[in-house]
């Protein structure tokens, strides 16, 4: 059960550590989100999809930067599930993102988190 909160959220996004900040852009609250589309993501019942922004309609987007090794991780995936299931069908949407990066951790990697 743990596991699936990424699945709950709705979608696991992989960043890659490796272009941290040199091409990120730093946003405010309220802007708009930078342009991104194919990334690699799992949808709610546990298929593997992409992601890109226009996929995602709701007006409060809510992302959460996770690592199933992490022990903080762990202990607030329950809290995570809760808040999913509390604003499900209220246009908000939880997109969580791994942030170990593909092929670094066994229990990081996408077929790990479905």
């Amino acid at each position: 059960m743990r596991k699936s909160v990424l699945t709950l959220a709705a979608l696991a996004l992989f960043a890659t550590p490796a272009l941290a900040g040199k091409y990120n852009k730093k946003i405010e609250i309220g802007q708009k989100a930078p342009d991104f589309s194919g990334v690699a993501a799992v949808d709610p019942k546990g298929q593997d999809t992409s992601l890109s922004l226009n996929d995602i309609k709701e007006d409060v987007v809510v992302v959460v930067f996770l690592a199933n090794h992490c022990p903080y991780v762990t202990a607030i995936e329950d809290r995570l599930i809760d808040f999913a299931k509390a604003y499900e069908g209220k246009n908000v949407k939880l997109v969580a993102i791994a942030v170990s990066g593909k092929n670094t951790r066994k229990q990081d990697d996408l077929s790990a988190i479905k």
